[in-house]
């Protein structure tokens, strides 16, 4: 059995469409899944944690860096782990470093030279307009996979599929 096996599954890529759409409606502001949802505000246990003192909380503010960036980098790093599940320990561990110098890299290196934060866009009302714009992407996705559902589970399921939606 191969990568992509999941994807021959109706109920697999019946949820991938959901998913893709509520993704693409919280994009568009139909819906807001903020960051005191994700335990990740001032009162979340991430923000509480990531302010302790120290290298305690230097390792949370990295656990933290690493549970906002995982969704967005997860796709991309989806080979990797499946390939590292099946290597020898030595090459695990070594894929597992180098994810790890990965994602600080940003970091460190912004660290070393805090110029480089000027050179990063400030917060501000493009990023409600990107965020209106990546929305089409994911309401692309979600059309592909109907078609794909459809293509596998024929009519009446489609019907199904798009009352849920």
């Amino acid at each position: 059995m191969g990568w992509g096996f999941q994807l021959q599954s109706p109920g697999v890529i019946a949820g991938l469409a959901l998913l893709m759409l509520a993704v693409g409606l919280n994009l568009s502001g139909v819906f807001h899944v903020g960051m005191a949802a994700q335990g990740l505000a001032e009162g979340g246990a991430g923000g509480r944690l990531s302010r302790l003192p120290g290298s305690v909380g230097a390792f949370f503010t990295g656990v933290l860096a690493v549970v906002v960036a995982a969704p967005c980098t997860a796709p991309f790093m989806a080979f990797a782990l499946g390939a590292a599940l099946v290597m020898p320990a030595p090459m695990a561990v070594a894929v597992f470093l180098m994810l790890g110098l990965g994602l600080a890299l940003p970091y460190v290196a912004v660290s070393l030279s805090p110029g480089l934060l000027k050179r990063f866009p400030r917060p501000g009302p493009w990023m409600d307009r990107l965020k209106g714009v990546l929305a089409f992407p994911m309401y692309g996705a979600a059309l592909w996979l109907v078609w794909v559902f459809a293509r596998q589970a024929g009519a009446e399921s489609l019907a199904l599929l798009m009352t849920g939606a």
